[in-house]
């Protein structure tokens, strides 16, 4: 959990596969309206499945025109919602003097393929390499631990082992990238 992360007022388009908001173990039903409130969502899930502050919008978009790339919440979205317009403009008036082209970019975020990065890019000369087990963390998670090797990493961290605990959401990417 990060202490005082707050989240408002947001919009959020994605494709029907993926997930649009992810604050599993971030917040709880008690943070709303304090920490999470007024966050709408179009296409994708929410892990958990409920989370009060975030609500799917019944339309097909909760921009105005996002193919036009009118980004400016849709009719009927309550006021104050999403990125103002004032600040919409400035930054595509930006986009525009610099000849940037906004485009949607088809790329799409890979959980696994992140996880599988990171353990392939432990620094040798400071960590151990990373050996899978249950967190000592985060009860009933797995977790890869790091042994911390050189000085350097020690007096930085203050710790002889750094644990990279695996979220249960992504526990099929252990299988899928053979780690286990």
């Amino acid at each position: 959990e990060i202490p005082n992360l707050t989240l408002f007022n947001n919009l959020v388009h994605t494709n029907p596969d993926s997930t649009a908001y992810g604050t599993t173990e971030q917040f709880s039903e008690s943070d709303n309206p304090g920490r999470i409130n007024h966050n709408y969502f179009v296409g994708g899930e929410i892990k958990p499945e409920y989370q009060p502050g975030l609500v799917r919008w019944s339309g097909t978009s909760v921009f105005r025109n996002p193919e036009k790339m009118d980004f400016r919440a849709a009719s009927g979205m309550p006021e104050g919602v999403g990125v103002d317009p004032v600040i919409l403009s400035f930054l595509f008036s930006l986009a525009d003097e610099y000849g940037t082209k906004i485009a949607a970019s088809g790329w799409r975020h890979d959980h696994c393929r992140n996880l599988k990065t990171i353990l392939e890019s432990v620094p040798a000369d400071h960590l151990g390499q990373p050996e899978l087990g249950k967190s000592k963390e985060k009860d009933d998670h797995l977790a890869f631990t790091l042994k911390v090797e050189s000085k350097f990493y020690k007096d930085l961290c203050s710790c002889n082992k750094i644990e990279l605990v695996i979220p249960h959401h992504m526990e099929h990417c252990l299988d899928e990238l053979a780690l286990l």
